[in-house]
């Protein structure tokens, strides 16, 4: 959760330009008047308006990038699954991807967590006495 005391700090895991402009326009309010926030009630109210939507907004970004993911992942077909492990996505899948804020690396992810384990079962070896 970001925090005005904490912002700088995480702020920068935070793409800004991909945000909505209103969240745009609150980063910068905040770089401007953060030094304010305890001297002025108003500065005070619009700092904290902010950073409450700012988290709402990551915070819904976070819980749906799984479904996002999952749903991009289910319109590949096994061709385009075995090329992503191999040479990436194509370049039209790769632009939608870009769109969507997902990686290659998070769709690879997903795709370990979907294959099944295949776990090696040696057969007990039998002694078979008989003739």
């Amino acid at each position: 959760m970001i925090s005005k005391d904490n912002y700088t700090n995480t702020i920068s895991n935070v793409d800004i330009s991909a945000l909505p402009e209103m969240l745009r326009e609150g980063h910068e309010f905040f770089l401007e008047s953060v030094e304010f926030y305890n001297e002025d009630k108003d500065i005070r109210e619009t700092i904290d308006l902010y950073l409450s939507k700012l988290n709402e907004y990551l915070s819904f970004r976070k819980d749906n990038k799984e479904s996002i993911i999952r749903e991009f992942y289910a319109q590949l077909s096994k061709t385009e699954i075995a090329n992503l492990r191999k040479n990436g996505l194509s370049a039209s899948k790769k632009k939608l991807a870009e769109t969507l804020n997902i990686t290659q690396d998070e769709l690879l992810e997903f795709d370990e967590k979907l294959r099944p384990k295949i776990k090696e079962e040696k057969e007990p070896i039998r002694n078979d006495t008989r003739p």
